[in-house]
């Protein structure tokens, strides 16, 4: 892991290090909402809480093996994170952890069934939204309840699958793959995009803007290996730059536009500056995956990094020191 000040290119400082605890393969980072702590998971699921200002990294669970399954998000304490327990435990479901402690509350048991396929803490901490697949129809349920589990209610029932949920700022709107956005006043599902790929039909990774404005998500603008099913089988699942562009989605007015226009594709994992003026991404303008910036309408582009390999999924975050 690595962290660049943006207003300096490259400026790189090594975050972490792999020396004191075995790390096989991160593959997912989820930053603190106040930016001094990163929960990351490894290829096994296991999971670690890492102090940004002091580069140490620690398990999450110390008095017990972790339980694996779904990473979700940080309450906005910036202290609990909601993720699912599924295996090595007899509480698998829904748990909110205390990061420091490593204690947890189970919020839904989960056993056998039905079996959670997406979660999220509310913007106010007031509330968690979930998804269940319905073991007998294999219809998805998307849930809201209040942060302790209680008070569950059933707001929305999908035949498409739910597997990723994105609350706006404001907590007005819940965006789910697809290209579907949940109006949490009244529950109210609507398609704001249709260009999505085909055979799967997702746009991917939801991000909203700092004043919940707008979605930026990713888009196949051509045919990608990752979810055309006209691609050769043996490249199928294997490039998500191929085809990808990023898009911008005015929730209000449902005006839709690519993020880069110029450079072809090969632009994913947006991520929005704090100030909501730029988006930092991932992109393989010069070849390979590097992170780029550009305004949100597009212009002064410029790369960011530089490394021998490849970089990917930024998150924009302001650090406790002040820099983003």
């Amino acid at each position: 892991i690595n962290n660049f000040d943006s207003k300096i290119n490259p400026s790189k400082t090594v975050l972490v290090n792999n020396e004191t605890i075995n790390i096989t393969n991160p593959v997912s980072i989820y930053p603190s909402p106040d930016g001094k702590r990163i929960i990351l998971t490894d290829g096994w699921g296991i999971r670690y809480i890492v102090n940004v200002d002091t580069g140490q990294i620690q398990l999450l669970f110390k008095s017990i093996l972790d339980p694996k399954g779904r990473s979700f998000n940080w309450h906005p304490d910036s202290r609990h994170f909601l993720m699912e327990a599924q295996e090595g435990t007899q509480e698998t479901g829904l748990w909110l952890v205390d990061t420091e402690t490593g204690k947890y509350s189970v919020l839904l048991h989960q056993f056998p069934t039905p079996r959670i396929t997406a979660g999220a803490v509310s913007p106010s901490g007031q509330q968690i939204v979930y998804a269940l697949e319905n073991p007998t129809n294999r219809n998805y349920e998307v849930w809201v309840a209040d942060i302790n589990g209680n008070n569950a209610k059933l707001i929305w029932e999908s035949k498409a699958d739910v597997n990723l949920f994105a609350w706006s700022p404001d907590g007005r709107y819940l965006a789910m793959n697809g290209g579907r956005v949940m109006d949490m006043n009244n529950y109210q599902v609507k398609t704001m995009t249709q260009n999505m790929a085909e055979g799967y039909g997702y746009a991917f990774r939801p991000v909203w803007s700092p004043d919940s404005h707008h979605i930026a998500f990713i888009a196949f603008d051509a045919p990608n290996p990752l979810t055309d099913k006209s691609v050769p089988p043996e490249e199928y699942g294997t490039d998500i730059f191929k085809g990808a562009n990023i898009h911008i989605l005015n929730i209000k007015t449902g005006e839709e536009k690519p993020l880069i226009q110029e450079k072809g594709t090969g632009h994913v994992y947006p991520s929005w500056s704090p100030d909501g003026t730029q988006i930092a991404f991932a992109s393989t303008i010069n070849g390979k995956p590097d992170i780029w910036i550009s305004n949100i309408d597009g212009t002064k582009l410029r790369q960011l990094t530089d490394t021998e390999w490849p970089v990917y999924a930024p998150y924009w975050v302001t650090f406790p020191h002040g820099k983003t």
